[in-house]
């Protein structure tokens, strides 16, 4: 009885130490949204963020409807670009259409590289 309690224990600390480091990561690599609030609560949004390597970052931030282009590292934050208006979004606009919403023509390249 003692050998069943205690091995129900240690998988319970496994179990745990599993969640915990799961957590960790997530939160370490950026995958977890920030606060919980709701995308239309939020003055500021993080529309991009990319790893350039094990330390360093960079984000496409929107807050007042402004982009800042960041790079967000160990020695702190830098602004590289900013000021540009946020595009507006709407059901015409995406991949495959220009900045007016209409077709874009063969060969177009988009905003983010894609032809």
């Amino acid at each position: 009885m003692i050998g069943d309690f205690s091995n129900a224990i240690a998988a319970l600390i496994l179990v745990l130490a599993l969640i915990g480091l799961i957590v960790w990561a997530l939160r370490r690599f950026g995958l977890t949204p920030a606060g919980g609030m709701t995308g239309q609560d939020k003055k500021l949004k993080i529309l991009e963020a990319h790893m350039l390597d094990s330390r360093n970052r960079l984000v496409l931030a929107q807050w007042r409807g402004r982009q800042y282009l960041l790079s967000v590292g160990q020695d702190g934050t830098r602004l590289i670009d900013s000021g540009h208006a946020a595009p507006e979004t709407g059901p015409e606009t995406g991949p495959g259409t220009g900045h007016d919403g209409k077709p874009a023509g063969p060969g177009a390249v988009g905003r983010d590289g894609t032809v």
